[in-house]
């Protein structure tokens, strides 16, 4: 036996003594647990079903995590040789068993925990996700692995965070698996994390009872994304346009994270919500289309993506390390040595001193100079909306090679410059005749981008400086879209009502107060007994009248959804309605099947075998919008669908029904509701809706394109969202437009101040946000701003 080996095997020893003399009761407990983990998981309950063969027990799973242990693959063993090939060996702690050929690495520790395998499954709400291809990141504490959702072969990306028991005694490692668990699966109470860019996660996943000391963050894969420290390596040039870009839109994200008000596990509500971690590891950077790639030719199309959290980043570090509390103030401090970083090429290791002018001998933008000086010296406080307009409100400077103007154009004579400009005048001359008949042109064909970017948008609500600090009464229908938007609780987007959340947001609107009316809202506007009306857009608005577009919502025919396993087991259900529909209907068979004629014969021929049930929300608002759009406020037509005997139903009761149909009664159940009230829910699913061939599908998923019916509604919940682009107004003839949408407005007197403004504080980015919580569409796509 070599020397080495006997110390080991005494350090060993007493390192597992001295353990147990400082937490007797502690490991005895855990000891017992464990015993009692492994004897629960080999009790099998058949519970009336075969048990899926492709499902491995535990045991064999624990026995393939061993051989794995023995005998990593050589792709891992080579990666993690390569990483730590500097490194000399240490010890290995007192409760794994030595490797035959002990890596070399900067500490054991980490290594006594295996990679996760290719075979190992990981169990969570959603199904069990498995690791695929190679390790991506390996390091002390974190590893990284992409990896799938085995239920439907899902991407997703896995991160495994490592307990070393080097660091932590079994009570903190218990503790911060809950707190983990806890933290990680927080919800951003506002909703539309997505839209200000921060990766979507999916779950948290950690056993306090396992004997393995590992946890799992499931999140959203970003296609072609790296971090900005990957990025920095391979193009070392990065131009001040960038860097302004950068700053920008990590500031816009800040700005979301800050206004959080979240309740932490000890019962606390914390009002802001730090990220605590900035650096270039924790931003990505990804082309703004997975088709394409960064190149100098578009340097401005990315998105900067923000992760890793302080909330649960530093739950992994060790006692000893020193960490600053996460603050509001230092966010923009780190964001400031971040940008430094990114505008010198350099990614340093110790903080420079940037009041001094050493460090920016190279950079040549005084003005984002000044403004990365600003934020490390902490100017902005906590404002990142302030520190936001002040970065858009920069004066360009361009760098130049030469710091005169070129000698060849001081040269230029006389006449050549007056030819020049005869000829730039007449091009002038034609160019704005050919650009007023485009623009004229577009106002009807294609209209304004809703995603191009316009830097002078207002951002938030208490940018509206207009608007009144009086009492104010504002109007909407009972019953209708309003109603419900502003006044239900939007439990999984918001914490309040919509209605108290803005009053929350700024305190000048606690000062309005909201009535209902069975009157006609311009009714009321007339008589003076409010000041502006929330309602649905008028051909026929009144002279003397002014409405302004805030949201969308349209109306979706909706069948069940379901994942490919079926209650009641039978294989015949595999394939779901929406799939046997193609995910699609047209407005014409929708009219012809709630008009009492015969079935479409191309939707029977796709629902050959099933019988059919029509069904129609309680909703008289909705009923409303269903005969005007749908059946085209034809008198006929309408007649005809109210004496067809289908039984209104709650739309949330009509919604169980209809997958009951599907799970139960072998019957196709079809109905109707608002955009509104499907997102967000997993029972149903909204078919694409439009003429034949074009249909329109108004949900789509984070990479833009349409859901369809192999996306797992509830799997996926959270990564889809209404398309503001098949909705606007202003997409004209050029995009199919989703057919059933309507605009929801505010009308206000002309002149009405307080109705103006209100309008303007809805169409800001937070109000446009807040609105997307409550389940509208908003008026342009958020995730450019």
């Amino acid at each position: 036996m070599k020397l080495t080996d006997i110390i080991f095997r005494l350090g060993h020893y007493y390192r597992g003594a001295e353990n147990f003399i400082r937490h007797p009761v502690e490991i005895l407990a855990q000891r017992g647990r464990r015993e009692a983990q492994h004897r629960l998981e080999e009790i099998e309950i058949p519970m009336g079903r075969e048990t899926p063969r492709s499902a491995p027990s535990r045991q064999v799973d624990r026995a393939e995590r061993e051989e794995h242990w023995q005998n990593p693959p050589e792709r891992d063993v080579r990666r993690f040789q390569a990483r730590t090939a500097t490194a000399a060996p240490t010890p290995v702690s007192a409760r794994s068993r030595p490797l035959p050929t002990p890596l070399p690495t900067r500490s054991t520790r980490s290594t006594e925990i295996p990679f996760l395998s290719e075979q190992d499954q990981i169990r969570g709400r959603w199904g069990r996700y498995r690791r695929v291809g190679d390790v991506l990141q390996t390091g002390e504490r974190v590893r990284c692995y992409n990896g799938i959702l085995a239920l439907n072969n899902k991407p997703v990306l896995i991160k495994e965070y490592l307990l070393l028991e080097g660091d932590f005694n079994a009570r903190e490692i218990r503790d911060r698996k809950e707190k983990f668990t806890t933290l990680a699966n927080l919800n951003l109470r506002n909703g539309g994390g997505q839209d200000f860019r921060l990766v979507n996660l999916y779950e948290a996943i950690a056993s306090p009872n396992s004997t393995e000391n590992r946890c799992y963050l499931i999140s959203e894969p970003i296609p072609k994304s790296q971090t900005l420290r990957q990025y920095l390596a391979a193009t070392p040039t990065v131009t001040p346009r960038q860097v302004r870009h950068v700053l920008a839109q990590v500031l816009q994200t800040l700005w979301f994270l800050h206004q959080q008000k979240v309740r932490l596990p000890t019962g606390e509500v914390q009002y802001g919500l730090p990220h605590g971690n900035l650096s270039l590891n924790s931003l990505l950077i990804a082309p703004q289309s997975s088709t394409e790639q960064l190149t100098p030719e578009n340097e401005l199309q990315f998105f900067i993506y923000v992760t890793d959290l302080a909330l649960w980043e530093h739950l992994f570090l060790p006692a000893s390390a020193k960490v600053a509390t996460p603050t509001l103030a230092g966010d923009l401090v780190d964001l400031g040595y971040l940008g430094f970083d990114l505008l010198t090429g350099m990614a340093n290791a110790t903080r420079p001193n940037l009041l001094l002018e050493q460090p920016w001998a190279s950079v040549a933008d005084q003005p984002l100079k000044q403004f990365i000086r600003q934020l490390v010296s902490g100017k902005f406080k906590a404002n990142a909306e302030e520190a936001r307009q002040v970065l858009l409100g920069l004066p360009w400077q361009e760098a130049s090679e030469q710091g005169e103007p070129l000698a060849t154009e001081q040269a230029t004579s006389s006449e050549t410059r007056h030819r020049f400009l005869r000829q730039l005048l007449l091009l002038g001359l034609l160019g704005g005749c050919l650009g007023g008949l485009l623009w004229i042109g577009g106002r009807w064909f294609v209209g304004r981008s809703p995603n191009a970017t316009d830097p002078t948008r207002p951002c938030c609500l208490a940018a509206i400086t207009s608007l009144p600090d009086q009492p104010t009464s504002y109007v909407i229908e009972a019953g209708g879209i309003w109603d419900r938007v502003l006044r239900s609780q939007h439990s999984i987007a918001l914490s309040r009502t919509l209605e108290q959340t803005l009053q929350e947001r700024d305190a000048r609107l606690k000062q309005y107060t909201l009535q209902t009316t069975q009157e006609d809202v311009i009714s009321v506007l007339r008589s003076k007994s409010a000041a502006f009306a929330l309602t649905e857009w008028r051909t026929d608005l009144p002279e003397g009248f002014e409405q302004q577009e805030v949201a969308y919502d349209g109306l979706v025919a909706v069948v069940a959804f379901s994942d490919g396993n079926p209650s009641n087991g039978n294989a015949t259900l595999l394939k779901g309605i929406p799939e046997q529909l193609e995910g699609r209907i047209t407005v014409e068979q929708l009219r012809q099947l709630y008009t009492g004629h015969v079935t479409p014969q191309d939707l029977a021929d796709r629902l050959e075998g099933w019988s059919l049930k029509l069904y129609r929300p309680a909703d008289q608002a909705t009923i409303q919008q269903f005969e005007q759009t749908v059946l085209q406020g034809d008198r006929t037509t309408i007649q005809q669908f109210r004496e067809r005997a289908i039984a209104p139903l709650p739309v949330n009761q009509m919604f169980s029904e209809i997958l009951k149909d599907f799970e139960q009664r072998h019957t196709v159940g079809i109905g109707f509701a608002r955009l509104s009230q499907v997102i967000n829910q997993c029972s149903v699913y909204p078919l694409a809706l439009g003429e034949n061939g074009k249909e329109v599908q108004p949900l789509m998923q984070q990479q833009g394109v349409p859901i369809n019916p192999a996306t797992d509604l509830c799997g996926d919940k959270g990564s889809y969202t209404s398309n503001a682009n098949v909705f606007s107004s202003s997409r004209g003839f050029l995009q199919n437009q989703y057919p059933l949408r309507y605009r929801l407005v505010v009308v206000y007197p002309k002149g009405s101040q307080a109705g103006r403004s209100f309008a303007e504080t809805l169409r800001t980015d937070e109000g446009q946000a807040l609105l997307n919580a409550a389940g509208l569409v908003p008026i342009r796509a958020l995730s450019d701003r």
